[in-house]
């Protein structure tokens, strides 16, 4: 169960807030209670990077290839 989520800053939002001197994409945050299993997550369009914190704890973090033309299709790495 995600407890909470919320977006930080968003420079399409906010564009005087750096002068558009930068591009700064959203940053987001979630928050997970302990023995949670949380969903994979793709974009197809406009896709994003993922930073994954851990302030208390650990995480079991995978990636999956997806990519139907790929020859690594349905194959996972994780750590």
């Amino acid at each position: 169960m995600i407890v909470a989520f919320w977006e930080s800053y968003n420079c399409q939002k906010f564009p005087e807030a750096n002068g558009n001197l930068f591009n700064f994409v959203p940053d987001n945050n979630s928050y997970s209670k302990q023995n949670v299993l949380r969903r994979l997550h793709y974009q197809i369009r406009q896709p994003q990077e993922k930073l994954v914190r851990v302030l208390i704890g650990s995480i079991f973090d995978f990636s999956v290839d997806i990519r139907k033309s790929s020859s690594a299709f349905g194959k996972w790495i994780g750590c």
